[in-house]
């Protein structure tokens, strides 16, 4: 964790992003504060930075080296911001759609920075970890719901609880996952939903089609609206709010949803079963040595 001096003066939230005010007008806290973040991902490029880029930036500024807890100066911050993008423009831009693997990998090694040599998580790391993941959140503006405080540490361990990567991974791949990181994994998905396109009328704003997420009231016959209206609680005809939505990430023609229910009510489709997480070794989970990685070229990234 590295603690960054303050900057100087206050900025104003509508003077840097003035989009953002925007998303205040969402209902729904968990879906307010991810789209803020994927707002500001976005804003400055951050979607398109990965792993190798952010180990090859620090490696190149020597912060790998320093202590955790090492107060870093803005010009420093400013360097290695430089780093990251100038490194990104010489890599190839990583798929949007989420790699389960990939996702996997980096809990491990999450969970190996916050454990001990005998495999445990340890409580104080991990109260720390929360707190900087947390601060995104309060960053924008929505600590009032996804604030950090001990009752957050808690909704995900309690202090004596013997923790081991197993039980890590059940608790963060879970659904739902802990109240206090919902916003995460929503993240996510809105990233990998962003150019699904559904060739449908919004019965709300009467937009021909739309990309994003899709909902259809489960009481109005064939009801549906986008994200934007869904989100803000707009309605039209006889649709109220209070009725139950399904929420869409992919859209099927009329023909192959009654193709669907026609093989599903003749049992020919299986009922599908939750995924469960994968099954580790009870045994320490060494961290990641960055210091001799050689990132990865763009031939091997495709």
């Amino acid at each position: 964790m590295l603690i960054i001096e303050e900057f100087p003066g206050v900025y104003d939230e509508s003077q840097v992003f003035p989009s953002v005010q925007d998303f205040d007008s969402i209902r729904f806290a968990t879906y307010r504060a991810a789209c803020k973040l994927r707002f500001i991902q976005k804003k400055t490029n951050v979607h398109l930075v990965d792993i190798w880029n952010m180990i090859e930036s620090f490696r190149e500024n020597g912060l790998n080296a320093m202590p955790i807890h090492t107060q870093i100066k803005t010009s420093r911050i400013e360097l290695l911001l430089t780093t990251i993008y100038h490194n990104l423009n010489k890599r190839l831009v990583s798929s949007q759609h989420i790699d389960t693997d990939k996702s996997i990998s980096l809990l491990l090694n999450m969970f190996s920075q916050i454990s001990d040599s005998s495999g445990f998580l340890e409580y104080d790391k991990f109260t720390d970890f929360l707190q900087q993941v947390l601060a995104l959140t309060t960053a924008v503006f929505e600590a009032p719901t996804f604030g950090f405080s001990e009752a957050a540490v808690a909704q995900c361990f309690l202090k004596d609880q013997r923790v081991t990567l197993n039980n890590f991974l059940d608790v963060f791949m879970s659904d739902p996952c802990p109240p206090c990181v919902m916003w995460l994994p929503l993240l996510h998905r809105m990233a990998s939903v962003e150019h699904v396109y559904h060739p449908v009328v919004c019965d709300a704003c009467q937009v021909r089609s739309f990309t994003g997420f899709r909902y259809k009231c489960q009481r109005c016959t064939n009801y549906q609206l986008c994200q934007n209206c869904f989100w803000r609680g707009r309605t039209s005809q006889n649709h109220s709010n209070e009725h139950e939505m399904k929420e869409y990430s992919s859209y099927k023609s009329p023909t192959k949803q009654l193709a669907h229910s026609i093989h599903k009510s003749l049992q020919c489709i299986p009922t599908a079963n939750t995924k469960p997480p994968p099954l580790f070794a009870e045994r320490p989970q060494r961290p990641l040595e960055l210091q001799n990685i050689v990132p990865a070229t763009p031939t091997t990234l495709r």
